[in-house]
């Protein structure tokens, strides 16, 4: 199979194979390690007593740490559906043709949820990956999805890799390793493109 051409978004974002890639801040990728990966990172709200803050923007180690120790309620609040399709739309008019979006276990979080909505409203088909992960592991996860990309295979493919065996470290990391096997729901219809839920589980 011939090797698609890389796309790249006037903006200077490249869509190796035409997929773009997306995550969520719960990855814990470095905007650096997210830069150089290629992935867009989707942030989570981090609710500090009655504050609302965004994770890897304002919502500093400090100022958690400082309402920990005064007992003061820290929670997360996944990003809201609309703030998907946002960057799904965005990314479509930078060149995408297709997204792999990868998020963290849908048991800890209702973030995949807000993805898969989304993705009935992208202009572009949305393949989301339940990586069945936290932390770093997902990073991974979303970390081997961006480099299967531009080697002759298709967004569905890439999806596979994200949910497939992870046998390696997050991207700049050593000391986490996960071990998860692929299995695929369902397709989700949608208006304008097709969705699918992709899930990984432990082997």
């Amino acid at each position: 199979m011939a090797t698609r051409r890389r796309k790249k978004s006037p903006a200077g974002r490249s869509f190796p194979g035409g997929v773009a890639v997306v995550t969520d801040s719960t990855a814990s990728l470095s905007a650096a390690d997210a830069e150089r990966e290629g992935i867009v990172v989707v942030p989570l709200q981090v609710v500090v007593g009655a504050e609302s803050f965004t994770e890897g923007v304002d919502a500093s180690p400090e100022i958690i740490a400082a309402a920990l120790k005064e007992y003061v309620p820290v929670s997360t609040s996944r990003p809201n559906p609309d703030e998907f399709v946002e960057v799904y739309r965005r990314l479509a008019d930078e060149g995408a043709e297709s997204i792999v979006s990868v998020h963290l276990s849908s048991r800890m979080s209702g973030t995949l949820d807000s993805a898969l909505l989304a993705a009935k409203e992208s202009p572009i088909p949305v393949s989301v990956v339940d990586s069945r992960q936290v932390g770093l592991a997902t990073g991974f996860a979303a970390g081997q999805a961006a480099g299967a990309r531009g080697k002759g295979v298709t967004a569905e493919e890439v999806a596979e890799i994200a949910a497939s065996p992870a046998r390696g470290p997050p991207p700049s990391s050593t000391s986490t390793r996960s071990t998860t096997c692929a299995a695929a729901d369902a397709w989700v219809p949608q208006r304008r493109c097709s969705a699918r839920r992709w899930r990984s589980s432990p082997c």
